[in-house]
């Protein structure tokens, strides 16, 4: 598989119909909270050269509206996810289970093996995520159960869990590049 330097992320939209995918276009999509983080994660790219995410979702033509699941969206999603070297999957309070999002994780951690940063939107800090165990909190694996796929079958695949902080992102998006190199080695 053509692996790049990219990041692919995953994150729920908000859509008239559950069983649509994402349309940029409409107003939920864009009104919906994980949405905005992810445009933050380009943000802080555009002004942040060293920050090293790479979204792979502008290395192939958008979502349109009335393209078959089957036939188009399946199959763009395994291309950007094809040519990528990690997931970011975003996870918040409004989250909801989604077919894409399943697919998603399902071709990620199933069929690619990817690694998988979790990123827990409404946390800033490291001790936001994790007990005094160092486990992840209860109220946040509870996030989990919006995404089961990801949940069912996270023990495969190399997962870091971080908040929405931009140092706490880069340098998850290092541990990964370091636990790849060590993976081919």
């Amino acid at each position: 598989m053509l692996q790049s330097g990219r990041n692919y992320c995953s994150f729920y939209i908000q859509t008239e119909d559950p069983e649509e995918p994402f349309f940029e276009n409409q107003l939920g999509a864009t009104s919906t909270k994980d949405y905005a983080y992810y445009n933050q994660l380009k943000l802080w790219k555009r002004m942040d050269r060293s920050f090293n995410y790479a979204d792979a979702h502008c290395m192939t033509y958008p979502f349109r509206t009335g393209i078959s699941w089957e036939k188009k969206l399946k199959p763009l999603i395994h291309e950007r996810i094809d040519n990528s070297k990690n997931v970011l999957l975003l996870l918040s309070s409004i989250t909801q289970e989604t077919q894409q999002m399943n697919e998603e994780m399902d071709y990620c951690i199933n069929v690619c093996g990817k690694p998988v940063i979790v990123v827990y939107v409404e946390c800033q800090e490291q001790e936001e995520v994790f007990d005094a165990k160092g486990e992840v909190r209860g109220e946040l694996k509870q996030l989990w159960d919006q995404a089961p796929v990801f949940r069912d079958n996270m023990g495969k695949v190399f997962v870091q869990h971080v908040p929405f902080n931009k140092q706490r992102i880069h340098e998850a998006l290092n541990q990964v590049d370091v636990w790849l190199q060590n993976k081919i080695s």
